[in-house]
């Protein structure tokens, strides 16, 4: 597990994410959350505004778990990142109160679970390739290459 992790930070210092505490003092223990709110926020961001304003709330729940040690798993948290993001806090709200969101993001933790997914990153590719790990950007440029050159 510590291997792991040291490769992640290696390969995020080389694509320009750093995971260094970025907050005053000592830093706090690193924990892992429940991240089902987060997830819900993430569906329901790509829903509703789009595959760029995902990606900027991915990353600022990335910089706010990895370098700020925020509680990932409180709702507060959440929608204080979220608007941030320029999301409106209120529908962010409603979206976290919404059972389908929820029934959906278990509909992907059961993927997962049955393309053996264990852990992150991990990328499919067309529904059935998997490439897991933290990887060089070239590895994953490669698998892609390889996936785009199969017949059919």
């Amino acid at each position: 597990m510590a291997v792991n992790r040291l490769k992640l930070h290696d390969v995020g210092e080389r694509v320009g994410f750093s995971f260094a505490y970025a907050g005053e003092g000592t830093p706090p223990e690193a924990m892992t959350w429940n991240t089902l709110k987060a997830h819900k926020l993430l569906l329901w961001t790509l829903a509703t505004q789009g595959p760029v304003a995902q990606t900027r709330l991915k990353e600022a729940f990335f910089d706010a778990h990895f370098r700020h040690r925020r509680n990932m798993s409180d709702t507060d948290v959440l929608l204080d990142i979220a608007e941030a993001q320029g999301l409106d806090r209120a529908a962010a709200e409603t979206a976290l109160e919404d059972p389908d969101l929820t029934l959906a993001v278990h509909e992907e933790e059961y993927r997962a679970q049955t393309m053996q997914i264990t852990g992150v990153p991990a990328m499919v590719v067309e529904g059935k390739y998997l490439i897991s790990g933290a990887h060089e950007p070239q590895v994953y440029a490669d698998a892609l290459r390889k996936v785009a050159a199969l017949p059919g």
